[in-house]
């Protein structure tokens, strides 16, 4: 149902159909650790070198949680407690400019259907800096480390952008 595999190539995180996460060594694909029990909808996965993390359902994100929750990836135990957020989440995303950084990206209103990006450290739980709003429905988020911009792929087709200000 969903799958990531960290940017260095080495671990990828899978959640299939019987709702189990796994997490994997790559490129000899063995299974490093498998949850306990299932992860229900968290159909979301994001993963990052030493961590990843689990979010919402694109199935119907105005019915998605509410919070994210980051996890080691060595022992897929959580980092920190759960981050909560705007509106339902569709999709996370570590920052590609700052290892201690997540990005969420949720549906805040209904009626036009709008959508938000939030920016946490997720280790202190607060947000990092102020957050940006769109009048488009989030379904996905892209982050590219090269030119410091978050894409965010929407429902209508469209991709909204949001560039990091220089540093």
């Amino acid at each position: 149902l969903a799958a990531s595999i960290s940017p260095d190539g080495y671990r990828a995180v899978t959640i299939a159909v019987d709702g189990l996460m796994r997490i994997w060594a790559l490129p000899d694909r063995l299974v490093r650790r498998v949850s306990d029990e299932a992860c229900g909808d968290l159909l979301s996965v994001a993963a990052d070198k030493t961590r990843f993390c689990l979010t919402g359902s694109r199935v119907d994100p105005l019915r998605a949680p509410r919070s994210v929750q980051v996890y080691e990836t060595s022992s897929a135990r959580p980092v920190a407690p759960p981050i909560r957020t705007a509106g339902p989440i569709v999709a996370a995303a570590f920052s590609p400019r700052d290892a201690g950084e997540l990005i969420t990206a949720s549906c805040i209103s209904t009626s036009p259907l709008s959508g938000c990006l939030e920016f946490w450290r997720y280790a202190e739980g607060v947000r990092a800096r102020d957050p940006v709003t769109f009048r488009r429905r989030p379904l996905d988020l892209l982050c590219v480390r090269t030119n410091d911009t978050t894409y965010v792929v929407c429902a209508d087709g469209e991709i909204a952008e949001h560039v990091f200000p220089p540093r």
